[in-house]
């Protein structure tokens, strides 16, 4: 059997790269630390400043950038609620025991179409989490033609706002 040899590199080359390594490392939490400063106060600039859409994130531009707070909406089943709930209507097959509640989704979802579960019943079974994330993209260059295309639409959406919107 043939042993490889492992590299051997000179003690002052891995401790050079050990020493960047650690001040990277440094680095990268200050880095991530200054960038979720600077998160939090845009999407606070967003929510107060920009326009709020149809799902609750805020978003608005400078002469350079989009930026915005986006909301992110994840639901889940209250498991204990969703069983008494399956339970009561006597709908076993839509969950299993385990060591836990399994949730069987699909069934779920055919008791849902066929309207023997109603959108107010599954809002009584399960939980909405919200968290924001921060939005900043770079604009591109926009063409001369699509720039006046783009300051008519604007000039137009003010015209139907309301008194006191932004």
């Amino acid at each position: 059997m043939c042993k490889m040899k492992k590299p051997k590199l000179p003690q002052v080359s891995i401790n050079y790269m050990l020493e960047q390594y650690e001040q990277l490392r440094i680095q990268s939490g200050t880095i991530k630390k200054q960038m979720e400063d600077l998160s939090t106060k845009i999407k606070s600039y967003a929510e107060a400043n920009g326009e709020k859409d149809d799902r609750g994130s805020f978003y608005g531009e400078t002469e350079d950038f989009m930026y915005g707070k986006t909301i992110r909406q994840s639901i889940s089943f209250d498991k204990e609620a969703a069983v008494r709930f399956f339970d009561d209507k006597g709908f076993k097959g839509a969950y299993k025991e385990v060591t836990d509640y399994v949730i069987n989704e699909a069934e779920v979802e055919k008791l849902i179409s066929a309207g023997k579960i109603s959108l107010d019943d599954l809002e009584d079974i399960t939980e909405t989490k919200t968290s924001y994330s921060v939005l900043v993209k770079r604009k591109e260059a926009v063409p001369e033609a699509e720039e006046k295309t783009l300051a008519a639409a604007s000039v137009k959406k003010s015209l139907f706002r309301k008194k006191g919107d932004k």
